[in-house]
């Protein structure tokens, strides 16, 4: 292959890169408020009398604190079982039904998740944790604008709601937006300067846009903060690789291996600093790990391809790129990977018809 067609494979070679995802919260009840304070505020409340409506509140109360216990030791459909009598026992037991909600969220039912969140609200209609949990239910089912819609109403009911901003930074993620994302993870972070996850997912967010350095900057307190985090290393170490210091990012893949040795993108992420480094047989081990770990990952053929093309082995490069394709087909780049690699072949008429196909598919590199 000669020295353009590798020029051409190595400024491929960045887009390439994968980052850890972004750290979601889970439903947002604050546990110590949920399960202890309300519990024990209603308690209080209803032992004081014998009457006969008093007693079966009271009754309630202790389904519903059974229904936490169970929650709490991972039990939903017990939970769930013990939370619909509290609500058999006392109907309009708010905490209940938005309770109820949280178990069968974490069951992925989430159709029944926001109908118990939409009954909360109607008993209770400034309930704002009910709008936060119904907007993270709305985000899993990617109805983002009515997630967005809720963690506004939540905000609005509570403005230091800290993990109202959080999720909602994580919805506009979805969504795209990256700059207001970043605006509620600072946010967050001015709520609670102590918030490892709101750090990492701005610092993601950083190393999207460019700001190597403010994102390497996030990525270190998340490290002060969680010595352990390991997509904190992953992250950081795609920001070095963002700043060509690709040792420093070889470094951070390592300790990011050495915590989580399952991490898929941090094998992939070093196997591109490796290429960057010419260091070819590095990098096409590490794609190996990927493929092993998913054997379905798309990346991590086209990748492994561009290693085998670099370092010479076309015809293994084409084998990967092909995998690559048949995995992921409006992958424009592997397509382009591909022609280079057929053109160095002598096949123009393939390279050709690999490079038309990426440039429909929006290839532009």
């Amino acid at each position: 292959m000669n020295l353009i067609k590798q020029k051409r494979l190595r400024k491929m070679i960045a887009a390439y890169l994968t980052v850890s995802g972004l750290i979601f919260t889970s439903t947002t009840m604050p546990e110590a408020y949920t399960f202890n304070s309300l519990s024990k505020i209603i308690s209080t409340a209803y032992a004081e009398s014998s009457t006969p409506s008093e007693i079966t509140a009271n009754d309630a109360v202790k389904k519903f604190e059974e229904g936490n216990n169970l929650y709490k030791n991972g039990d939903y459909n017990g939970a769930i079982a013990k939370y619909t009598e509290a609500i058999q026992l006392k109907p309009d037991y708010d905490w209940a039904y938005n309770n109820r909600g949280i178990a069968y969220y974490n069951l992925q039912n989430y159709n029944a998740a926001i109908a118990d969140y939409n009954k909360t609200i109607e008993l209770n209609p400034n309930f704002a944790a009910a709008y936060n949990n119904r907007g993270f239910a709305y985000s899993q089912m990617q109805k983002y604008t009515e997630a967005i819609m809720d963690y506004n109403k939540a905000i609005e009911l509570n403005p230091k709601y800290l993990e109202a901003y959080y999720n909602r930074g994580v919805t506009y993620d979805d969504m795209g937006n990256i700059n207001k994302a970043i605006v509620d993870y600072t946010k967050a972070i001015e709520l609670n300067p102590q918030y490892a996850d709101a750090y990492y997912n701005r610092g993601l967010n950083y190393a999207k846009i460019g700001n190597y350095t403010q994102a390497i900057n996030d990525c270190n307190k998340v490290i002060l903060l969680n010595p352990n985090y390991a997509e904190a290393y992953t992250c950081r170490g795609l920001a070095y690789a963002g700043l060509q210091k690709y040792a420093d990012a070889i470094a951070d893949y390592n300790k990011s291996i050495a915590l989580n040795p399952n991490d898929a993108e941090a094998y992939n992420n070093r196997g591109g600093a490796y290429m960057n480094l010419q260091q070819y047989n590095q990098a096409i081990a590490d794609f190996n790990k990927v493929i092993k770990l998913n054997s379905n990952n798309a990346l991590a053929y086209r990748n492994r391809g561009i290693a085998y093309a670099l370092s010479g082995n076309l015809n293994q490069a084409v084998k990967d790129l092909t995998k690559a394709i048949a995995l992921n087909p409006i992958d424009a780049s592997a397509y382009h990977a591909r022609g280079i690699c057929y053109e160095s072949m002598g096949k123009n008429t393939k390279a050709q018809t690999d490079y038309a196909k990426a440039r429909a598919l929006g290839y532009n590199g």
